[in-house]
């Protein structure tokens, strides 16, 4: 090889990527520490900007419905993006407070049922000990000669309750702390999604101009490409997401009304607000709904979770792949893998988040292997 400009301007390129890789293999605890940081400042930022992508879905159906108006078609270009805005934000907290403010007072009503069924348990397993000590008398004569120091252990359950009382009032502090600063997140997250959502156009055309003038054109097209599938593949991921969650929700009403099950329009909602999650959200909701039956009738209870497994099969293998797999270009078996992998590693976030991006992944992979199989 010639040692030319060219040549020699490579070898330091390669020589310099290699030290500093391996001077931050060499650092990595405090390199992921400062990243990790970051992030954390950023963590309203990066939240308000995928709050915005989500929000865009309901922000251009809103404006798509608008009426069209030539005379006032300037008076309604300005308002006409504020308003939907706010209407697609004023719908989101609609639908989460009716969900809490129908589901929970249920649920408190529910517990409050369990409290007044304990005394009745506890004096069933005090008669069933004593039927049981009765029929074998050696198991009560071992518990006679099990021989307890009271002073003993009302020391030691003062000791646990000043220990346990520190605790708690350790934990309230954390607590509060996280709320707050949760409450404060994503104050300025929503903030900053408004602010995205109001003037979006203009932040596509400077981001596409930044693009273009840093980056190579053959490597800028890559990037708008990618950035079109995924707007794409996420639009009709949430439009098929809420699409499925309302038909499952109606399905699951019209099963308790016919089946006669109680609690038919609290359960239906909330199994439709939990099928927003993928794969999984209906079983979260069917764990509510049996808690809420089994205190009225654990019979119906049981009736009602093989109602739901049937139902679920039906959403799984017909309703979910038709409306979502078909939408976002991914097969059902791909999907299943997503939400479980997602869910593995980030939880109810990763579940929901999981299945949009596989399905950017597969459309780009798919058009990719395509274009090298027709070379």
């Amino acid at each position: 090889m010639d040692l030319n400009r060219e040549n020699i301007r490579k070898i330091i390129y390669i020589i310099t990527v290699g030290i500093i890789i391996y001077l931050g293999l060499q650092n990595i605890t405090s390199i992921l520490g400062a990243v990790s940081s970051v992030l954390n400042v950023l963590n309203p930022f990066i939240f308000g900007a995928c709050l915005a992508f989500v929000l865009n879905v309901g922000v251009n159906l809103i404006e798509k419905k608008w009426i069209k108006n030539k005379k006032k078609k300037k008076i309604i270009a300005k308002i006409k993006r504020p308003i939907s805005i706010f209407l697609t934000i004023l719908i989101m907290f609609a639908l989460i407070f009716f969900v809490i403010f129908l589901v929970i007072p249920e649920l408190i009503n529910t517990i409050n049922s369990l409290i007044t069924y304990i005394p009745g348990i506890a004096e069933s397993v005090q008669d069933w000990i004593k039927d049981l000590s009765e029929k074998y008398p050696q198991i009560n004569n071992t518990i006679k000669n099990i021989n307890f120091d009271l002073n003993n252990l009302n020391e030691e359950t003062m000791k646990l309750l000043q220990t346990s009382a520190k605790t708690i009032l350790t934990s309230s502090i954390g607590v509060l702390t996280s709320v707050f600063s949760g409450i404060t997140n994503f104050v300025i997250s929503l903030i900053f999604a408004i602010y995205i959502l109001l003037q979006k156009e203009k932040l596509g055309e400077q981001f596409t101009k930044l693009i273009k003038a840093y980056i190579k054109p053959e490597i800028s097209e890559k990037i708008f490409k990618i950035f079109s599938v995924s707007n794409s593949a996420f639009t009709k991921f949430i439009t098929g997401q809420v699409t499925e969650a309302c038909i499952l929700g109606m399905l699951c009403f019209i099963g308790m009304l016919i089946l006669r099950m109680p609690y038919a329009l609290t359960i239906s909602v909330f199994i439709a607000f939990t099928a927003l999650i993928p794969i999984f959200g209906a079983f979260i909701g069917a764990i509510i709904g049996f808690i809420l039956i089994a205190v009225q009738n654990f019979s119906l209870a049981i009736g009602f979770i093989i109602f739901i497994i049937i139902l679920q099969q039906i959403e799984g293998n017909v309703i979910y792949p038709k409306v979502v797999g078909t939408s976002v270009g991914l097969p059902g078996i791909w999907v299943l893998v997503a939400a479980t992998i997602g869910g593995a590693f980030w939880g109810v976030t990763g579940i929901a988040l999981s299945v949009p991006v596989a399905s950017i992944i597969y459309a780009l992979l798919k058009e990719n292997v395509n274009a090298r199989l027709s070379e």
